[in-house]
């Protein structure tokens, strides 16, 4: 019936039972041989691609009418393409309501995850495990493993009680939900806490409730925010990495900053007032999204090493774990050892100075250790002695196979200091000055080696998992924002006055909310999931609707078409028959793949619409 009606609405020419399965099986191969317009006129092919099923050349009215069923019926099952479709509206909201946003992204390790494998349950009079898998019994238990390490003493070092690399994929592979409660509660619990949100298991759905996260103007900040100051909200979605199907987030963070409800008008009128000055917008933007070592020297003479063992880094058992500096004990104590809570005991200035440069030591030495592994680029060696380095796969260019397309080495963007960058600077650094990628009006950050990726800082050094952070955020050129260097004083006039001001800040405004709006759209982005299964899909449907048989083509068709109306939902099942299986006759790395898979789609309906939260 809800095909029939489809069909009425769409104005479609017949819609015999024949008509019907030639025009769903002829939908199936117009996704993979058919192609469409994109925004400029051209034509691509569409290979799979779900999202350019509505644009492909050559649909009839009776396809068109199918189409639409299908996107209709799968609008409101988690987990699919359309989906994503609302996530889009969700950000593009998120943005309306609470201004210009930071761009981040967070990848919690699954192979390093401590937190999984406190996570993890097992039951220790499981034959399977005290006969098949003895070696998992010392790591069973409501507080195994400890996350922390045991003393002061152990800090630095990676005598911590957590189990080695292969033993940690074999638990992780046995119980692949416990890396989805731990990306769950990287989500809902430690990135709230860094960034100064509140969030509870409710959120967003907590707004209609007695008890709301959020206060009467609609915040979520924190009285006393986080490292990035107060945070009013965070919306989100949650993507599967191609190689692995690790689970990340893709999201935006409102932080408290003119660039939230101002223009860059206003902005460029307070900066004429001195009510604000650019270097406190530098600052806050170098500490946020670090992007040099603290110790250079140290990370050349241990880059051999640590390249060596990438990717796996299998021997670093620091990174399982939260930073001494960040425990119960590591923030009781002060670096004589004393502590420094007890309500009776008072402390000098002095000995506050000394607890917090010890503090910040540890903190410096955790970053180190942390970017040096999880955001430095890496290209492999292929000439030792001319050093050439070859890219990865995943990073070439599809015209230019030779070139990393994030640009790596960033050789153009080292600087021994934070810089704002006008035309002056975007000369001397040849950086991009024109379009929607453009840098004009940008903060570009400390940067002492080329090879390594921004990232923010706080998620870095209290996880140790990889993450990036953009700002798309500008500011205007004028004579308080140029740079005060003697080599630029001598253009500062020229660089400030080539258009009017007022005409400046409406091009930098406008470029400003493209970089934010490219950034949503990628956040929500189609998911390559499932490209075998459609396969499959299609041949059978055409076995379907060419067999004779005593049921009707028609009725075939329509219980066939509605499972294709629930495409990701039906794969979410294949996938997870697929990992049992695999999982029962092979726990190794041969299967770890699927098993991401299946981690990708347990999330699908722990989340439910794919996780846009507040």
């Amino acid at each position: 019936m809800a095909i029939k009606r489809a069909l009425q609405q769409g104005k479609a020419v017949g819609d015999s039972d024949k008509q019907i399965g030639d025009a769903a099986s002829r939908i199936y191969k117009l996704l993979w041989d058919g192609e469409y317009e994109d925004e400029a006129g051209v034509r691509r092919r569409a290979r799979g691609d779900i999202s350019k099923i509505n644009r492909i050349v050559g649909l009839t009215p009776t396809e068109k009418a199918l189409v639409q069923n299908y996107h209709f019926m799968s609008a409101k099952i988690a987990g699919t393409r359309q989906v994503r479709r609302q996530i889009n509206h969700y950000v593009f909201s998120a943005r309306i309501v609470y201004g210009c946003p930071v761009f981040m992204t967070v990848t919690p390790s699954e192979r390093h995850s401590g937190l999984a494998i406190r996570l993890s349950r097992f039951r220790k009079n499981d034959p399977g495990v005290r006969f098949g898998a003895p070696e998992l019994l010392p790591w069973i238990g409501h507080s195994a493993p400890h996350i922390f390490p045991a003393s002061e003493e152990d800090a630095e070092s990676i005598s911590v009680e957590l189990p080695e690399y292969d033993l940690r994929r074999t638990i992780t592979s046995r119980d692949p939900l416990c890396a989805v409660y731990a990306f769950w509660v990287n989500v809902k619990v430690i990135l709230p806490s860094l960034y100064g949100l509140r969030m509870c298991p409710d959120c967003p759905s907590c707004c209609t409730s007695e008890n709301p996260c959020m206060d009467s103007f609609g915040s979520n900040a924190t009285p006393m925010g986080g490292s990035a100051g107060r945070t009013d909200a965070l919306v989100g979605a949650v993507e599967a990495q191609k190689a692995e199907g690790v689970l990340h987030l893709h999201m935006f963070i409102f932080p408290q900053m003119l660039h939230q409800h101002k223009t860059l008008h206003d902005i460029g009128e307070s900066l004429k007032n001195a009510l604000v000055t650019v270097d406190a917008m530098k600052r806050f933007v170098s500490l946020t999204r670090r992007a040099s070592y603290p110790d250079l020297d140290k990370f050349n003479s241990e880059r051999s090493v640590i390249e060596a063992s990438w990717p796996a880094y299998a021997k670093d058992l620091s990174l399982s774990r939260p930073p001494y500096c960040a425990s119960i004990n590591g923030t009781t104590y002060h670096g004589c050892g004393s502590p420094i809570c007890e309500p009776d005991q008072t402390l000098n200035s002095e000995q506050w100075l000394s607890e917090g440069y010890e503090w910040k030591l540890r903190y410096e030495h955790r970053m180190q250790h942390v970017m040096s592994r999880m955001n430095h680029h890496i290209h492999p060696i292929i000439n030792q002695e001319t050093g050439e380095r070859r890219p990865l796969s995943s990073c070439c260019k599809k015209d230019r196979p030779k070139e990393c397309k994030a640009e790596f080495p960033l050789e153009h963007q080292l600087c021994d200091r934070p810089l704002f960058v006008c035309k002056c600077i975007a000369e001397l650094k040849n950086l991009c000055a024109a379009g929607p990628r453009s840098l004009l009006g940008s903060i570009l950050p400390q940067r002492n080696e080329p090879w390594l990726n921004a990232g923010p800082s706080a998620w870095l050094v209290y996880t140790g998992d990889n993450g990036d952070i953009k700002f798309p955020h500008r500011l205007p050129i004028i004579p308080e924002t140029h740079e005060n260097m003697l080599l630029f004083d001598v253009r500062r006039q020229s660089c400030c006055s080539g258009v009017s001001s007022l005409q400046m800040t409406y091009d930098m405004q406008a470029g400003q909310a493209v970089t934010a709006g490219y950034f949503g759209g990628y956040s929500a982005k189609m998911q390559d999931v499932g490209g075998k299964e459609l396969e499959l899909m299609q041949q059978a449907l055409e076995r379907k609707a060419g067999a004779h048989t005593d049921k009707s083509v028609h009725k075939q068709v329509c219980v066939f078409y509605v499972s294709q109306s629930k495409l990701i939902y039906i794969y979410e099942y294949m996938f997870v028959s697929r990992c049992v299986k695999l999982v029962l006759s092979n726990c190794t790395g041969k299967c770890e793949r699927s098993i991401n898979l299946l981690h990708m789609c347990i999330w699908g309906k722990l989340v439910d619409k794919c996780s846009v939260g507040v």
